[in-house]
């Protein structure tokens, strides 16, 4: 398992780099009780390594997060839920097809018909385009049959997900002003 490098600023944090390296994953509770480091210091610190992509978060078990230091690590309980979802369904079978069109994607789920339908396979594909995971490798025109895609960024099992950020929007000046987690 590795991984990334990291170097701790203090002796508190050499102590909770190490504890976090030496497990699979974490939770802060489970960070506090090997290392008696305050709660301030600890949550400062896993925000710290979070937000330089140090640790990333794995999920939510018993209402608490977990994280892990690990870059390879791949959890099932965790991220089984999300190759469950609908995207999930669908990155599965544009990850197995290669090429594919958004008609091959639903034969595939003729069976799940109450879940899957071809806008939301659309608006799908429209987000893995916008994000680099599909090329357009040909069109639809009068009368052809559906544009068809390639995927060229595979890049694991755990399917590219469309969030929504908060901004905050000058409509005087018509410029974003803010932007959550990005400086400007």
């Amino acid at each position: 398992m590795s991984f990334v490098k990291h170097e701790p600023r203090n002796a508190d944090e050499k102590r909770m780099w190490a504890y976090m390296t030496s497990v699979q994953q974490f939770t802060h509770k489970m960070v506090s009780q090997a290392t008696g480091v305050s709660v301030n210091k600890r949550q400062n610190y896993i925000a710290h390594l979070k937000e330089h992509g140090y640790v990333r978060r794995l999920g939510r078990k018993a209402n608490q997060l977990f994280f892990t230091a690990h870059a390879d690590l791949d959890i099932p309980e965790f991220n089984g839920k999300r190759r469950t979802t609908i995207e999930g369904k669908y990155w599965s079978a544009m990850r197995s097809l290669g090429t594919f069109s958004a008609q091959d994607i639903a034969a595939i789920f003729v069976s799940d018909v109450d879940d899957i339908t071809m806008e939301s396979i659309e608006n799908y594909i429209e987000i893995l385009l916008k994000g680099d995971f599909l090329r357009r490798v040909g069109h639809r025109q009068n009368g052809s049959p559906a544009s068809r895609y390639r995927l060229v960024n595979n890049t694991g099992p755990l399917p590219p997900l469309q969030r929504r950020a908060e901004v905050i929007i000058d409509q005087n000046k018509e410029q974003v002003v803010y932007v959550n987690g990005v400086a400007l």
